[in-house]
């Protein structure tokens, strides 16, 4: 009964850390994230870690422009070896995982002088001439 029970909660506790995979951006804006064309979240998203196997684009877009992109697939680990020894060969099949973190490179985006109020006063809103 012992062994059993043991084998049943080292089961148990492998499959609840499978937890979710999150997805961090290396820019200072906050770019919203899509999952095959899914939106996920703005500036970081969480998804499903554990799984079959599958790929997945991840895109940001800020101000309806791409400013990233990347491609990441789920891995065959140990885990998923360990949890298909002890499922019958099911978990060889169904607990393929992301990385812990994945971090979505983005591009710089240009700095606009020209709108800039503070050094260009002239297209502030407090320097037009209003009418009497």
């Amino acid at each position: 009964m012992k062994p059993i029970f043991i084998f049943y909660l080292f089961l148990l506790l492998l499959l609840v850390g499978c937890g979710k995979t999150r997805i961090i951006t290396n820019a200072s804006y906050t770019p919203n994230l899509y999952v095959n064309d899914q939106f996920v979240g703005k500036g970081s998203a969480t998804i499903t870690r554990t799984g079959p196997p599958k790929r997945i684009t991840i895109t940001a877009k800020y101000n309806g422009e791409q400013v990233g992109s990347m491609i990441v697939k789920r891995k065959f680990t140990g885990a998923t070896c360990l949890i298909g020894y002890f499922s019958y060969g099911i978990g060889l099949v169904t607990a393929w995982r992301f990385p812990e973190t994945i971090l979505l490179p983005l591009v710089a985006l240009e700095y606009n002088e020209e709108n800039n109020p503070w050094t260009n006063p002239a297209n502030s809103i407090w320097m037009v001439p209003q009418s009497k």
